[in-house]
């Protein structure tokens, strides 16, 4: 899967936000509070958060398992 941009209207604190990614390594930097977290959990959130879509649910928990990284693949990333 690649991510090209994440335009948001209204998510916490970001208001309006447009962010694109080219093909390798993105690397998303600036000030204090300036909601580079918050564009993280957005991305995280849309991907593998339960939504409450009704018939759409199985298919994205199905999603969810597949792409989700397990214990064991975050632990040897941190290593």
């Amino acid at each position: 899967m690649k991510l090209r941009k994440v335009e948001c209207k209204q998510f916490a604190g970001l208001r309006d936000k447009k962010v694109e990614f080219s093909d390798g390594l993105n690397v998303v930097y600036g000030k204090n509070e300036a909601g580079k977290s918050t564009i993280v959990e957005a991305i995280s959130n849309t991907i593998f958060k339960d939504a409450k879509i009704g018939s759409r649910r199985e298919k994205i928990r199905n999603l969810k398992i597949y792409f989700s990284p397990t214990q064991r693949e975050i632990t040897q990333r941190l290593i």
